[in-house]
C-alpha cells in the first residue's frame, strides 16, 4: 500500500506477514459494532456491492475531488477484495477492524503493565461474541472461563 502524505512524499508499506489491529477509539459506545463478525458482515457488503460518490454541484474543485475519491476508493475495493478472502482471523483486515470507546480502552490500559500484557488484555474478548453486543458483559464471562476476576 502507498500512503502520500499531501505533500508528494510517498511511503511505501508492505504486510510481509505481519498482523494488524485496526481499533478505531471513541468517544461514545458504538455497542453492535464492537461485535466483529457484525463488521465482517458490513465489510464483505461493502465489497460486493459499486460505490462510488456523486456530487451534483458546479464547483470544479469538489468536482475534482470527487473523481480522485472515487479513482482512490476503486483502489480501495479492489485491495480489500483480495484481502477479505483471506481466511486467516489474525491478518483478515475483516476481522481484526473493531471499535472501542475511551473508557474500555483506559479500563484495558489500566489492567496492563506490559505491551505483552496490553495485547493479552485486548485479544480476551476479540474472538468472542455472543451476540450481546454489551463489551463488558462478555469480556467479563471470558475472563471468568479463564480463571480471572470478572
Amino acid at each position: 500500500m502507498d500512503l502520500d502524505d499531501g505533500k508528494g512524499n510517498m511511503t511505501r508499506v508492505e504486510k510481509q506477514n505481519r498482523t494488524a489491529e485496526c481499533i478505531s477509539v471513541c468517544l461514545g459506545a458504538f455497542g453492535p459494532l464492537q461485535d466483529r463478525m457484525l463488521i465482517k458482515c458490513i465489510m464483505d457488503e461493502m465489497c460486493n456491492k459499486s460505490m462510488t460518490a456523486e456530487y451534483d454541484g458546479t464547483d470544479k474543485q469538489t468536482i475534482k475531488d470527487v473523481k480522485k475519491f472515487n479513482k482512490d476508493l476503486q483502489k480501495w475495493l479492489t485491495y480489500l477484495n483480495e484481502e477479505r478472502v483471506n481466511g486467516d482471523s489474525k491478518t483478515n483486515p475483516f476481522f481484526n477492524s473493531w471499535f472501542l470507546d475511551f473508557e474500555q480502552l483506559m479500563l484495558i490500559v489500566k489492567e496492563s503493565n506490559s505491551n505483552d500484557e496490553l495485547l493479552a488484555r485486548l485479544l480476551e474478548t476479540k474472538y468472542v461474541t455472543t451476540g450481546s453486543y454489551n463489551f463488558y458483559r462478555e469480556r467479563r464471562m471470558v475472563r471468568m472461563m479463564n480463571g480471572n476476576k470478572g
